[in-house]
């Protein structure tokens, strides 16, 4: 270290997490033991020997957990009804557990357990400790998020590839791309490819480049104009993702609403004909603090009614 520090003209700090040797893949181990580690969190994305990312995985879980139940126990103590929970879910919590989403491509596992966080998220607002009773994504809809957490990790790599397709030929990050592509395998870009045929049976998420309003003559025009690319990117966020991830969750949510409801001899989906069209943000206006409570159950009966008892 000390000669690579005179060869580069550096000066290393050694104050608590900061200089450390990461011994990757197969490396040998550090020489310095007092500097060694086993992960290194780096810009805020925590880094393990083997760059699998699955302790980042693991690590994101459990904080979403966490940082809900600290939330939790400030409405209850606050006094906050559910549609201010689910809001303060989506502007606290959803943008820690999803910074740097786009790196979700090389570890494609945890997207239905993101899916399964977000139904519990929702679930416990709907119905306390008694929402494991809950078919998540009827509580999703519920609560008046529009898309499943997976779905919003598929919406932010998706859009980062098109920007990435928009920039000029000349950019730095073009040409390591081009490179990326030209490998066999093992690298974020084919990582991207093989999540695409993961999801296509839940509809096809085509490139931005291969859209009708993405020719030539525009793209051209996008990789010189900084306006051309965002009023593209735009258009490729309005007519192309979010169509195909709503109807993806729309999927989801069908699928659970088909489940009949012997209590009143009916489907959930036939109180209602979209998951869009639900949640309480229209309730906020109407009901007092004290009548959430009555708010709650009725929705657990309409959701799970064969499963609730009085008494």
């Amino acid at each position: 270290m000390d000669r690579y520090s005179k060869l580069a003209g550096a000066e290393f700090n050694f104050g608590p997490a900061k200089t450390a040797i990461l011994a990757c893949c197969d490396s040998p181990p550090a020489t310095l033991e007092h500097l060694a580690c086993d992960s290194y969190k780096l810009l805020g994305v925590l880094l393990d020997k083997q760059l699998s990312f699955d302790s980042r995985s693991k690590q994101l879980l459990k904080i979403g957990a966490a940082l809900f139940e600290e939330l939790t126990v400030v409405a209850q103590q606050s006094g906050l009804p559910p549609p201010v929970q689910a809001a303060a879910v989506v502007e606290r919590i959803e943008p820690v557990i999803l910074y740097a989403a786009e790196l979700l491509a090389l570890t494609p596992s945890i997207l239905p357990k993101l899916d399964a966080l977000q139904c519990r998220w929702a679930s416990e607002i709907v119905a306390g400790k008694a929402g494991v009773s809950l078919r998540g994504p009827l509580a999703v809809a519920l609560v008046g998020w529009q898309l499943r957490l997976s779905s919003i990790v598929l919406f932010k790599i998706f859009i980062y590839v098109a920007k990435l397709r928009l920039l000029p030929k000349d950019h730095p990050t073009v040409e390591m791309l081009s490179i990326a592509s030209s490998l066999v395998a093992g690298t974020w870009w084919h990582a991207v490819q093989e999540l695409k045929t993961l999801v296509c049976e839940e509809g096809s998420f085509p490139d931005i480049t291969a859209t009708e309003f993405c020719a030539d003559a525009a793209l051209s025009v996008a990789q010189s104009d900084p306006a051309a690319r965002k009023a593209l990117l735009k258009q490729y966020k309005c007519q192309v993702l979010m169509p195909l991830l709503l109807a993806r969750d729309e999927h989801a949510f069908d699928k659970s609403a088909e489940k009949q409801l012997y209590g009143f001899g009916i489907c959930y989906k036939d109180l209602g004909d979209s998951s869009r069209r639900r949640g309480w943000s229209e309730l906020l206006k109407h009901l007092h603090y004290g009548e959430w409570a009555l708010a709650k159950v009725e929705e657990v009966i309409e959701v799970a009614c064969e499963k609730v008892r009085f008494g």
